[in-house]
């Protein structure tokens, strides 16, 4: 968080779309890391202006979920021990609320958790503390879980850009599959890169597309044939 608070808004953006980044690898890949949070983010790099000089690596994977296997849970016993193995404080609503009745017989995890803890990341990233977030996270409801998470963004209004801001609305939607990452991570492409937006409009659609494709690892390098993102954003010798 000191890093980050420190770093000029062109690098807080491009760590923030490393992190929605990281998040489209491990779709790809079919994993749920179940504890993201500040703690596993690992930062590598100086506080220059060269957006490319900062690297963000995920640690900590010991209760990393493979969904090529399991995506269900059909008993108690197995339930309560996936909530102890994750992180209290940044369990999403639907697990917070989980539970078996006679109509409701399994549940479902999917990468929307690792996508709500991201939000929550990146709203404590700019306040620079914990609290702000306790709010959010002891709300189950949804109408209550909206209105933190609303009260809570305004709260760092003056401090976040408005991208930033709907960035963490998409991710702290309180259904999951309204967690939509890849409307995320074109927001966080469109900070780093605003001649994507202001670019010719041949080159500004194909970089939006480009920003906009299925999650994958992106390729600094594939970026830089579009001219104005070149000269304009990235320091490249």
């Amino acid at each position: 968080s000191d890093f980050f608070n420190r770093a000029a808004p062109k690098t807080q953006a491009y760590i923030i779309f490393q992190l929605l980044e990281t998040l489209s690898h491990l779709q790809e890949h079919y994993v749920i890391h179940s504890d993201f949070r500040g703690a596993n983010i690992l930062v590598v790099g100086s506080n220059g202006g060269d957006i490319d000089a900062v690297r963000i690596g995920l640690a900590d994977f010991g209760f990393a979920k493979d969904l090529c296997h399991h995506t269900m849970i059909y008993d108690r016993r197995t339930l309560v021990s996936f909530k102890k193995e994750m992180n209290q404080s940044y369990l999403p609503p639907e697990l917070q609320l989980a539970s078996f009745s006679r109509t409701n017989n399994a549940w479902h995890y999917c990468h929307g958790m690792d996508l709500w803890s991201c939000g929550l990341t990146i709203l404590e990233l700019y306040a620079g503390n914990y609290g702000i977030t306790e709010k959010i996270k002891s709300e189950k409801r949804q109408a209550e879980s909206e209105e933190a998470v609303s009260r809570a963004i305004r709260g760092l209004r003056n401090a976040m850009p408005a991208s930033v801001q709907e960035i963490c609305r998409i991710l702290l939607s309180y259904k999951s599959e309204d967690r939509n990452l890849h409307q995320a991570k074109q927001l966080a492409g469109e900070l780093c890169w605003p001649d994507v937006v202001r670019g010719g409009e041949d080159q500004a659609e194909e970089a939006r597309r480009f920003l906009s494709n299925e999650p994958r690892s992106t390729d600094l390098r594939k970026l830089l044939k579009f001219k104005f993102i070149s000269e304009s954003c990235v320091s490249h010798t």
